[in-house]
């Protein structure tokens, strides 16, 4: 049996030699292939450095940048703690895109639902009776500036059927943004809330990116209705006029949390910089702000975002198959920014896709992706797009084209069957 398998073996091998060969003579008279993807990108890894982390009294904390995404610094930073109030950054975020669809206007009056006063005596609040009416505008404020626990449970309440039901949203919405280590049991953070510090920038990047009115909201020094008026529950917006948000929370099992973010020139970029602290589990509150502060001002002295193509900007192109040509250029729909540690040279950037786009092309589409690997070994990637649409070539060019990619997928099935085959029998090709 063994004879017969190693006989089948060679048979196969002869096969794929002559397959090769084909795909060769086709190749130079059709597109070239272009190198696979085995896997999905990890693009949010720690950026690997040598400098000292700052010091941060926290049991997990997060320093990311805004413009590339990239993590900059990090400890702990899939540790599951409880958010206290920056669950209400979700709430928001559910909020605020309702609104963006049109479920109702920012200035509809709402009604306080009548058991607004079950909450517990030391919750953050505004003060709403039941049966009041407020604007979904100024819920919104008192949610977010001071951090109102009966603002939550209001929008809560109206923004869906019940306030559970706004929960269960509140949780398909982190899943949906990919936030794997968090749950939420109230739109306020009361209970047992869960999260991590990554989800936790996760959430803020997204929700900045998706509504960037928000800082409207989060950079206010002081929030009044009617009666009440309290000064915003972070006060770094007062102290820095460089930081605009985004939101502190505080109960007695989660210690002090915040994400704060901060967005100042950088000397050696025409453009701004974004930078995000998060910081879960502080034993006080005057540490909490040291550190937030500590976490910004290193994250902009000691790291420089580097802008490789503005968005737009031809990048380079990659085969088109059965197209009028045999090119197409490609370009990022965002500018394509890298961060690395202040001096250190940007990596070299490439492109690749899980296989050659088949025309028609329209432009705008994605058919691509850059990869850039830095000098301190992490790599970061995302989507290019088609830079112009490319329509069908000729007869000739289809038939040819059609026929080196089925060759291509018949020589792939091959080379997978001898693998197979091998691992099998555990005979091993002939080094020749």
């Amino acid at each position: 049996m063994n004879l017969f398998r190693a006989s089948r073996i060679i048979s196969l091998r002869r096969a794929f030699r002559r397959s090769s060969l084909a795909l060769t003579l086709f190749c130079s008279l059709a597109a070239h292939p272009v190198d696979t993807l085995a896997a999905p990108l990890a693009s949010r890894l720690p950026l690997i450095s040598t400098l000292p982390l700052p010091s941060v009294s926290a049991a997990a904390w997060l320093l990311v940048d805004g413009e590339s995404g990239q993590i900059l610094l990090a400890h702990n930073p899939d540790l599951r703690r409880e958010p206290a109030s920056l669950t209400k950054l979700m709430t928001a975020y559910v909020v605020l895109k309702k609104l963006k669809q049109g479920y109702m206007d920012w200035d509809a009056m709402l009604v306080v639902p009548t058991d607004v006063d079950r909450m517990g005596a030391d919750e953050s609040r505004m003060y709403l009776r039941g049966g009041q009416y407020i604007s979904a505008r100024n819920l919104l404020n008192g949610l977010i500036v001071v951090s109102a626990n009966d603002a939550a449970l209001t929008l809560a309440d109206r923004f869906a059927t019940s306030e559970s039901a706004f929960v269960d949203e509140m949780n398909r919405t982190a899943q949906q943004l990919g936030m794997t280590g968090t749950h939420f049991s109230s739109p306020s953070g009361v209970g047992d809330n869960y999260t991590t510090a990554r989800d936790m920038a996760m959430l803020s990047l997204r929700l900045i990116t998706d509504f960037p009115d928000f800082f409207r909201i989060s950079s206010q020094q002081r929030f009044s209705f009617g009666q009440f008026s309290a000064p915003n529950q972070n006060p770094l917006v007062s102290i820095d006029p460089s930081i605009d948000g985004l939101k502190t929370g505080h109960t007695v099992t989660a210690q002090y949390c915040i994400v704060a973010t901060a967005n100042r020139a950088q000397p050696a970029a025409p453009f701004k910089r974004r930078i995000f602290a998060v910081i879960l589990g502080a034993p006080t509150r005057h540490l909490l702000m040291m550190s937030a502060r500590t976490m910004l001002d290193t994250g902009f002295s000691a790291f420089d975002d580097v802008e490789l193509a503005g968005a737009g900007t031809t990048v380079g192109s990659i085969p088109v198959a059965q197209g009028e040509t045999s090119t197409m250029p490609v370009v990022p729909t965002v500018p394509l920014v890298v961060t690395v540690a202040h001096g250190q040279p940007v990596g070299k950037l490439t492109i690749r896709s899980d296989n050659p786009p088949v025309a028609p092309v329209a432009g705008g589409q994605v058919v691509a992706r850059y990869l850039l690997r830095t000098a301190s070994g992490e790599t970061i990637g995302g989507d290019l797009v088609a830079a112009m649409a490319v329509r069908r070539g000729s007869l000739l060019r289809q038939m040819i084209d059609g026929v080196s990619m089925r060759i291509t997928a018949w020589s792939q099935l091959v080379s997978n069957g001898l693998a197979g085959l091998l691992g099998v029998t555990g005979v091993r090709p002939s080094p020749h």
